[in-house]
């Protein structure tokens, strides 16, 4: 196989250790696969890292929210699928490296604050 056991090891713990998404990782395992390279060097090669730093993350949401307003009207009057919006924003503008799980979080604590 062209993966190694040790290669493959370092892939998943880059999933959970949350480096990298589990979309990248496909993306990743399957360059690994055909190139016989390390998850590090094609991580860092195609720039998959996530993003997890909570105020780099922090500034994107608070931009959306800025630039947003009518949306957040709509998601405070209850209309919960806009949130859906939020995040698909939030993960353009960080070109798809932003953490999901990360971001819901700090969405709803900052447009709790617009309450």
């Amino acid at each position: 196989a062209p993966i190694t056991a040790e290669r493959l090891c370092v892939l998943i713990d880059k999933i959970t250790t949350q480096t990298i998404s589990t979309s990248n990782a496909k993306v990743a395992l399957e360059k690994m696969w055909q190139e016989k390279r390390s998850a590090d060097e094609v991580i860092k090669e195609l720039g998959l890292e996530q993003i997890n730093d909570d105020s780099q993350l922090d500034n994107i949401v608070a931009e959306i929210i800025k630039n947003n307003p009518e949306q957040v009207k709509q998601y405070l009057a209850g209309k919960e699928k806009v949130f859906a919006y939020f995040i698909g924003q939030a993960m353009k503008a960080s070109k798809g490296k932003a953490n999901p799980k990360q971001l819901s979080e700090l969405f709803k604590a900052n447009l709790k604050k617009q309450s």
